[in-house]
């Protein structure tokens, strides 16, 4: 797992790859987000999350470990075989030689046998992914020690424990949450939405990868923001997604100084996990 962390710096690639021009007109979707590595699951439809993961597997499967150096050992024609963009291949090379430019000037020592390990462990944290997220992660997820569905407070309140206890080195404070009220004028929740996409955006990572009994999750935070198509795009998608009144909470977190409020709306028995920042899956 330490060394899993280690390689986190050596291969930050493979999840904050700014992806700008990567899609290229057959892989594209509406609005595709540019930050096609950088924005968290929840963030992505269904096609960009199965391109994401089809580049990801590639990577992992494709990197090898020659002369105290990584190399993407894929060529160009493979790659487009597989469907993938070739505009991400070649980022995916200069990212490559790049991290081993950085790795010997701070004077790290990685082995093949390290890389291997971290290669296997990605492809072993895919089979044991268990889909839990803060709100219901240790609460039977969704339900009661008798098998009801549990309460909104109860979700709010395993958020808080959830972040306070498994997140390693916050870099956010939560500070408070209310009770706003049930809203259905679809004005009103489109105008909490858009505050909402103007908030800074995480990325849930666990490193722990099922080696243990409890995760042990790291934020990363999204570096860029996304453009007013990506925001107008993720608004609509939303909004058709919430039906009826929406139950609405405010929650009041700091962040690099600043503090924000931030919507968590209910639909139905649960949150809503979708373009939710606090709502990914690990």
């Amino acid at each position: 797992m330490k060394k899993l962390r280690l390689l986190y710096s050596i291969t930050a690639v493979t999840s904050v790859v700014l992806c700008n021009g990567c899609v290229s007109s057959e892989n594209s979707v509406p609005n595709d987000p540019i930050f096609l590595f950088e924005a968290p699951d929840n963030f992505l439809d269904g096609r960009q999350a199965g391109l994401r993961e089809k580049i990801t597997d590639t990577f992992w499967n494709a990197i090898e470990f020659h002369d105290n150096s990584s190399v993407l050992n894929i060529d160009k024609s493979e790659w487009k075989k597989q469907g993938l963009p070739v505009r991400c291949y070649r980022y995916l090379i200069r990212q490559t030689e790049e991290q081993n430019r950085n790795i010997g000037k701070i004077g790290i020592s990685v082995s093949a046998e390290v890389l291997e390990e971290a290669k296997e462990e990605y492809f072993r944290s895919k089979e044991n992914w268990k889909d839990s997220n803060l709100f219901c992660y240790g609460s039977g997820e969704g339900t009661d020690s008798s098998g009801f569905s549990i309460s909104d407070k109860t979700y709010m309140d395993n958020l808080f424990r959830n972040y306070r206890t498994f997140v390693l080195h916050p870099e956010i404070e939560l500070i408070s949450w209310k009770y706003t009220g049930k809203i259905s004028d679809r004005d009103s929740i489109r105008s909490y939405i858009q505050k909402n996409l103007e908030a800074p955006v995480f990325k849930i990572i666990n490193t722990d990868n099922g080696n243990t009994n409890a995760p042990e999750l790291i934020f990363m935070p999204m570096v860029h923001e996304f453009d007013s198509s990506q925001k107008h795009y993720m608004e609509d998608r939303l909004m058709s997604g919430l039906a009826g009144s929406v139950r609405t909470y405010n929650l009041e977190f700091e962040y690099q100084d600043m503090t924000y409020s931030y919507s968590i709306f209910f639909n139905g028995n649960g949150p809503v996990l979708k373009y939710n920042t606090f709502g990914g899956s690990f």
